[in-house]
């Protein structure tokens, strides 16, 4: 799920899993989802048709989680990487979700690498994307407009995430944290805790939603052998009103 990477079926190396596994699967993604900073908004069901039951030899419906960040607003847009290209959907504001119009398309050079994820501003106006050469460019949803290239990273994105007005972006790789002006694309601070990095969120009361920065992470491999398989979680908060 972190990495984008599709993985083989569970059942073909473990054919012993029953459906009570395979929920209990489904909870620990969704609990990664909210420790990431994800807020679960609804439930869903899948596989209600019998011919979609009887070609997957299944005689039940699934049932599972939906997070924010799989929602998609009536009249919103959707943002859909691959290779060096950006696509921009817009859906439709009434009846069953379809596009209401073509795509605009936002070409990346080949320096900027192949488009890995992308996270929208709290206003909806802008993009973060993010590349697997560990890039960062702000994208106008508007208009495609871009800014240059922001301070790369050594590896690829683990983690994107805006203040609450918009101005300043949180991006993190394995190793570091940088921040940075959204609008001048300014390098503001760099932040390595000694661990990897894998969720930034900014929380806080209504009246300071960014006073705090909540960063999860794990501890490396050599200090994750010293704690037992299990290994270690970490989590930081940063006061930002200091």
């Amino acid at each position: 799920w972190r990495e984008r990477r599709t993985s083989a079926p569970l059942r073909s190396r473990y054919p012993w899993l029953t459906i009570d596994d395979a929920y209990a699967i489904s909870l620990g993604f969704i609990a990664r989802r909210a420790a990431a900073g994800e807020r679960i908004i609804g439930k869903k069901i899948g596989v209600t048709s019998k011919a979609v039951q009887d070609m997957l030899g299944v005689h039940q419906p699934d049932f599972g989680f939906l997070t924010d960040a799989m929602h998609v607003p009536d009249g919103g847009t959707i943002a859909l990487g691959g290779g060096a290209v950006l696509r921009l959907v817009p859906i439709a504001r009434h009846g069953p979700p379809r596009p209401s119009g073509p795509p605009r398309s936002v070409f990346f050079d080949q320096s900027f690498g192949s488009v890995y994820d992308v996270a929208w501003s709290p206003d909806g106006t802008r993009l973060a994307v993010a590349s697997k050469s560990g890039n960062v460019r702000i994208v106008d949803a508007r208009d495609g407009a871009t800014l240059p290239v922001l301070a790369g990273h050594r590896d690829f994105i683990r983690a994107l995430g805006w203040s609450a007005d918009g101005r300043v972006l949180y991006s993190a790789d394995g190793e570091s944290l940088k921040i940075t002006d959204s609008v001048t694309g300014v390098p503001i601070d760099t932040f390595s805790p000694g661990w990897s990095i894998h969720a930034v969120v900014l929380a806080g009361p209504p009246q300071d939603p960014d006073r705090w920065l909540v960063i999860g992470g794990e501890a490396a491999l050599e200090e994750r052998s010293a704690d037992g398989p299990a290994g270690r979680g970490r989590l930081l908060l940063v006061d930002l009103g200091k």
